[in-house]
């Protein structure tokens, strides 16, 4: 593999030999679990249990994300199912490669610009009709 190729928060080793992708990867779960509007680890859990049938306690997620306990790691068949229950896929964006993340930007930019669209032509059809509703009266009204 080459190693230039990797993401820069997605390093193997730094050069004290600590693990930057471990712990990259615990802070961002970190603070997706903490910073989520609706839900907080404690809900997580049980959620998580519910959707993969497995116990999932707060102490066992709370272990997949702390730097100290590096023999726990966050296993990937959780991912599903913490993207699902978060409603995000902010997880799965942080592991993909650039070029993904890319087509997914692009992807939303794509949407929100033909949304936008939308809103401008259903505008510019209203203004339309108001202006010839308009031009029609003005022409009623003359004599």
């Amino acid at each position: 593999m080459d190693k230039k190729r990797l993401e820069p928060h997605l390093r193997y080793w730094n050069e004290n030999g600590i693990s930057e992708i471990d712990a990259n990867i615990r802070a961002f779960v970190t603070k997706v679990f903490h910073h989520h509007p609706r839900l907080n680890p404690a809900q997580i859990a049980p959620a998580l249990e519910n959707y993969i049938g497995e116990p999932v306690t707060l102490a066992r997620l709370n272990s997949f994300t702390a730097v100290t306990k590096t023999s726990a790691r966050l296993p990937l068949y959780f991912l599903p199912g913490l993207c699902s229950i978060l409603d995000s896929d902010d997880i799965l964006l942080f592991l993909a490669r650039e070029r993904i993340r890319k087509l997914v930007r692009f992807a939303e930019l794509e949407l929100t610009a033909s949304k936008d669209e939308r809103e401008r032509k259903r505008l510019r059809d209203e203004l339309l009709d108001y202006a010839l509703s308009d031009g029609l009266r003005k022409k009623e009204s003359k004599p």
